[in-house]
């Protein structure tokens, strides 16, 4: 008798993950947070509630999961501070205007408060998102490009901040001259150095 020959492909909790997440992200971008429901995300990835509820226990761990997904900035090495910041807020310009991101994080925001869960998810996925920029803060402080004692945390919110305000909130376009004189403005709080081969974007 022939061997039976093992079909390839992905295995199937894993397309069967991918459908329900997708399925996630439509409802999210279609309804709202408060139009989710398990029954309509069932429907359209063909999936049991059991298979759901399995995974994740319930609607906030869905989807946050499900937000996820969507893509993370990827923190290239430039060579100056600037340069490597200006990488970053570029492609989160990018992500907002041409990825669900710009729709379902600050929709998701907004109802951050009034679930425990929610918000518990959401800070988790929150600090993954920071990440990059964290990592990129870190090399200039490898580099002598700003001072070893620098607050982190408080670095990533000076320059994201009004990134994430302007681009999320206000809906406003950002030019690249505008995002080197927001990063110029918060390096130079947070007490930029430059040597004789550095020097600022603008002056």
């Amino acid at each position: 008798m022939a061997e039976k020959v093992r079909k390839l492909g992905r295995p199937r909790s894993a397309r069967s993950e991918n459908a329900i997440l997708n399925a996630t992200m439509e409802i999210l971008v279609e309804r709202g947070y408060g139009g989710l429901t398990t029954d309509e995300v069932v429907a359209r990835a063909s999936a049991s509630k059991a298979t759901i509820y399995r995974r994740w226990p319930s609607k906030e761990l869905l989807a946050v999961a499900a937000v996820d997904r969507l893509p993370e900035l990827t923190p290239v090495d430039k060579g100056t501070i600037e340069l490597d910041l200006l990488g970053i807020v570029t492609e989160f310009a990018d992500f907002v205007q041409n990825t669900p991101l710009g729709t379902v994080w600050p929709m998701m925001l907004g109802e951050r408060t009034r679930s425990p869960e929610l918000r518990a998810a959401l800070d988790s996925s929150t600090d993954r998102r920071r990440a990059p920029t964290r990592l990129v803060l870190r090399r200039a402080m490898d580099r002598g490009e700003l001072p070893a004692d620098l607050d982190i945390e408080l670095a990533v919110d000076l320059i994201m901040g009004p990134v994430i305000l302007r681009l999320m909130f206000e809906d406003a376009v950002i030019s690249e001259e505008e995002f080197q004189k927001i990063i110029h403005v918060a390096l130079k709080g947070l007490g930029r150095q430059y040597s004789e081969d550095s020097a600022p974007l603008i002056d």
